[in-house]
């Protein structure tokens, strides 16, 4: 009498990073990994761009990807947030660094619960991104990257009430305009809003204030700036500055567009730099 055999049959899924991250670009790499990324602010736009820029290969590889942010994730922050209920009083960086270790695979990757206001802590950076809107924090970065030319600097942002999104690059280069000559601030020769457009901060009822805007004008900001940062690492980058006009947005409004701008004539950041030590991506 023949003796049964008990045959399992088994099959196996592939979630390696080669497979899972090279299915976004067209020719199959992941351009961020091996890149020292600094994201400062994880909040609404910030956050979202963490996962895009772990789905296009921060924090893999040789590379390295630091977020920083001092707050917490407070009830009122859900509506625009990447992170949900589970994370309600937590740090936001640490938070979004739990998230991405878990659900991207993301080991590279360390939240920080501070400010990343002092540039020292930038120092081994390629590529550092201001997502905070913070004038004080973009203003410092701005001035560390002209005078230092150590890293990449690249700016994210929300303009009014979500009526415009966008980003730019600033690599250090002569020629390239700085955040000083860009002056993206609302009123600002850089801004789609003039001054006596600018939005008021509404009360929250709970001794803070907000400014009102639609997620997907967060998601607007991330993506453009997680297509630029890509663009940063293959050194293709076409247009370093990058703004959508949101549908919503009034008349007063001006349009987003895409451009390089130059620096003006009397700004240091139009002067070569001798023995330069910019980082090329």
């Amino acid at each position: 009498m023949a003796k049964r055999i008990r045959v399992v049959r088994v099959t196996f899924d592939r979630i390696d990073d080669d497979f899972v991250l090279t299915r976004n670009a067209p020719d199959r790499t992941a351009p961020l990994a091996d890149k020292r990324i600094h994201l400062i602010g994880a909040g609404a736009v910030g956050s979202t761009l963490a996962d895009r820029l772990v789905q296009a290969g921060a924090g893999k590889g040789r590379g390295q990807f630091h977020i920083f942010d001092p707050d917490r994730l407070n009830p009122e922050n859900l509506g625009r947030h990447l992170l949900g209920v589970t994370y309600l009083g937590l740090n936001k960086a640490e938070g979004v660094a739990h998230y991405l270790k878990r659900n991207r695979l993301a080991m590279n990757v360390k939240g920080h619960a501070l400010s990343g206001a002092q540039a020292d802590m930038h120092r081994d950076a390629d590529l550092v991104i201001d997502a905070t809107s913070a004038p004080n924090i973009g203003a410092m970065l701005g001035n560390t990257a002209r005078t230092l030319r150590r890293w990449s600097l690249m700016y994210v942002f929300v303009e009014g009430e979500g009526w415009v999104a966008g980003s730019y690059l600033y690599r250090g280069r002569a020629g390239e305009a700085c955040r000083n000559c860009l002056e993206p601030w609302i009123g600002g020769t850089g801004s789609h809003v003039r001054k006596t457009y600018e939005p008021k901060p509404r009360d929250n009822g709970c001794g803070g204030s907000y400014t009102p805007y639609r997620a997907a004008a967060a998601d607007i900001a991330a993506a453009l700036a997680s297509e630029l940062a890509c663009d940063w690492a293959t050194d293709s980058v076409v247009n370093r500055y990058r703004s959508v006009r949101l549908p919503n947005a009034p008349k007063h409004v001006r349009d987003g567009y895409y451009s390089s701008p130059q620096s003006k004539v009397d700004c240091i950041c139009g002067e070569p730099q001798a023995n330069s030590s910019a980082k090329k991506p």
